[in-house]
């Protein structure tokens, strides 16, 4: 189970990319970086975070895909705005 989980090195920025379901996260970590993640036309396809990486101007980043978020029953929701 640990070798499926995403490797995460402090020592580089990390950008994560959050927002709701099937907005094109998976697919703009697809084209900018090395991750592969599953790209559907349904919501939900990402279940867990997946991780690829950038190299821009000598300089390496890692990028983080996730599940989207949604809207909590109490009228509140996961994102501030």
């Amino acid at each position: 189970a640990l070798r499926s989980m995403p490797v995460v090195d402090p020592h580089i920025p990390t950008l994560c990319l959050v927002g709701s379901p099937n907005v094109g996260k998976s697919s703009l970590v697809r084209i900018l970086s090395t991750g592969k993640p599953e790209v559907c036309s349904y919501p939900f396809t990402t279940r867990g975070i997946l991780m690829g990486h950038i190299v821009s101007n000598h300089e390496r980043f890692q990028v983080t895909d996730t599940p989207g978020l949604l809207t909590r029953h109490d009228g509140q929701s996961d994102f501030p705005y």
